[in-house]
């Protein structure tokens, strides 16, 4: 949208004058939206529709609604097929955080993580400590939604074992 209003605006001479200012500006604040944690990044889709609304907003302050009218259709049908599409991934593939506690022995993390291995799982350990007799550890695993249910039902048959998540 940015290139064709420009060209609409701009002609042949300026075409690229017209959008350069705003696409760096929004570029800026659409960059503060995007955060990366541990497991992922987030604001992607925030930033995206920031970027939209700035080329809509353009375009529809210089008179071209036809325009504006395809680019908001083509916008919410992306944004509707991509929310489908994230939704059926959310719930094949979690990521879930986890707090072990084990009493009176060290932390046996060998023997956590070959169990999670097992069960076709991946983890990282996110922070271990001692606590008086207790050894504590936060792990985050991910994998598919249904490895992950057996796993918890794995963990509750563990009677030396308390966990969280």
């Amino acid at each position: 949208m940015f290139t064709l209003i420009s060209l609409k605006l701009g002609g042949e001479t300026n075409s690229d004058r017209i959008a350069s200012n705003i696409i760096t500006g929004i570029g800026f604040i659409g960059a503060g939206v995007i955060f990366k944690g541990e497991t992922g990044v987030s604001g992607l889709t925030t930033a995206s529709t920031i970027w939209i609304s700035a080329a809509m907003g353009m375009t529809i302050a210089s008179g071209h609604y036809q325009l504006a009218f395809a680019g908001f259709t083509l916008v919410m049908l992306v944004l509707l097929l991509f929310e489908n599409v994230q939704n059926r991934i959310d719930r094949y593939h979690q990521t879930r955080s986890y707090r072990f506690e084990f009493r009176g022995h060290e932390l046996p993390s060998e023997n956590l993580e070959k169990i999670i291995r097992q069960s076709g799982l991946k983890a990282k350990k996110v922070r271990e400590y001692k606590k008086g007799e207790a050894c504590i550890a936060f792990w985050d695993i991910s994998g598919k939604t249904s490895r992950l249910d057996d796993l918890n039902d794995r963990f509750m048959q563990q009677h030396a074992l308390t966990f969280e998540w």
